[in-house]
């Protein structure tokens, strides 16, 4: 069996459980608390947390339509089908394509759902919103802190020319991503559901691998050469990224309940400390041995 078959199989499982896990969990009504717990806070008034709500939205949608109209472009390296390499130039809509950008984009979905059920109000926000706002929630926190680590510890120390981590799109898109989220941790008083929502994990990564096969059927390149089904090692590479976002899932949820500013005095410097570690801001200087 080829290695595309090998994984056609695979998320086929996947999806399979993802739709069994949602049709046999029993349905949750949300109530007026449940929709308080997004749009109130116990650390800041109720306009000081529209505010920041507010400012996030517009720096998320002010990055990405910079992104979209720039006609410079950063020059990546991808692996083409036949496995090889190549430097390409992603321009405009180009940029949208790569997974770091996806989670800006699915962090600005939240912060524009949470928005409107402030504007609805708590008595009448559809069930299904404050759904969808939680489960953003949790995949934001869970992949804002997935990209930052991978970016400050994989990334920029492994790469020979780290020049397009320091663009000021690809600094909010790495640093200002975690702290925007760690923030809403300490702000909202949402609480993670990893027995009703953690194969929304999955499903995101399965969306973006197949994402990722119709651009290179299109554009005949990967930009994560392990997404390559030709590659020796395709299918533990998926599997390994499945199960990467649901481990990172589920860290963000044990954050969100042993880190609660409520209850622990250290939450908040503790959040702090671990946003910082996670953040780069300038490249680091390679020690010369000689």
């Amino acid at each position: 069996m080829s290695g595309r078959m090998q994984i056609i199989g695979f998320l086929a499982a996947v999806v399979s459980f993802i739709g069994w896990r949602i049709l046999t969990l029993p349905v949750r009504r949300h109530t007026v608390d449940d929709v308080l717990r997004l749009i109130k806070s116990n650390v800041v008034s109720d306009a000081a947390l529209v505010a920041f709500r507010c400012a996030c939205t517009a720096i998320i949608a002010f990055t990405l339509v910079s992104i979209a109209i720039d006609k410079t472009g950063i020059n990546v390296c991808v692996c083409l089908v036949d496995q090889s390499f190549k430097r390409m130039r992603l321009v405009g809509r180009q940029r949208f394509y790569t997974f770091t950008v996806w989670a800006w984009i699915g962090q600005g979905m939240y912060f524009a759902a949470v928005l409107l059920l402030h504007v609805i109000g708590p008595n009448r926000s559809p069930p299904i919103l404050a759904e969808a706002a939680t489960v953003l929630f949790e995949i934001g926190l869970a992949l804002a802190m997935l990209v930052s680590f991978i970016v400050t510890y994989v990334l920029i120390p492994g790469s020979p020319d780290p020049e397009n981590f320091f663009t000021w799109q690809a600094l909010a898109m790495h640093n200002l991503n975690v702290a925007f989220m760690v923030a809403e941790l300490i702000l909202n008083q949402v609480e993670f559901d990893v027995a009703r929502h953690f194969h929304f994990a999955l499903l995101y990564g399965v969306a973006y691998i197949l994402f990722a096969w119709v651009i290179a059927r299109h554009h005949g390149c990967y930009f994560y050469f392990f997404l390559n089904p030709n590659y020796k090692h395709a299918l533990l590479a998926h599997i390994g990224l499945l199960v990467i976002l649901t481990t990172f899932f589920c860290l963000a949820a044990l954050a969100s309940v042993a880190l609660n500013p409520e209850q622990n005095a250290l939450a908040i410097p503790v959040l702090l400390s671990f946003t910082a570690a996670l953040c780069t801001f300038r490249p680091r200087h390679k020690l010369v041995t000689a």
